[in-house]
């Protein structure tokens, strides 16, 4: 087990970034963090705020990566999925509002074309 001087010291490894499949090392992630805590007291957020909105938007975005299934979401998160379901209910995210808008979002975007595909017609 490492130990630190520093509280914000890091251990010296690294991990894949899902969405861009670059690596980033831990000390990037908790030097973004740290900026954000910096942000958040400057604007004076309650404590019990940073927590609800730090929990809303992983849990989000955990959903997202199981497009919106939640008892794969609930297993990532290491919890039942009935835990889920009233931690949903919480921090009132509403699952089906999210979906609509991702899919609004996605659907005003154009379309790509696969050129190769194209060439062939």
């Amino acid at each position: 087990m490492a130990t630190f001087s520093n509280a914000w010291q890091t251990p010296s490894h690294s991990f894949a970034s899902p969405s861009d499949g670059a690596l980033r090392s831990v000390a990037s992630v908790n030097q973004s963090l740290r900026s954000v805590v910096q942000e958040m007291r400057a604007f004076r957020v309650s404590y019990e705020d940073a927590v609800s909105e730090f929990r809303r938007r992983y849990i989000i975005g955990v959903l997202i990566v199981h497009t919106f299934h939640r008892g794969r979401t609930a297993q990532e998160l290491g919890m039942h999925r009935n835990t889920l379901a009233r931690t949903l209910v919480e921090l009132n995210i509403d699952v089906k509002q999210i979906r609509s808008a991702l899919r609004a979002r996605n659907s005003a975007r154009p379309q790509q074309t696969n050129i190769f595909l194209a060439r062939q017609s």
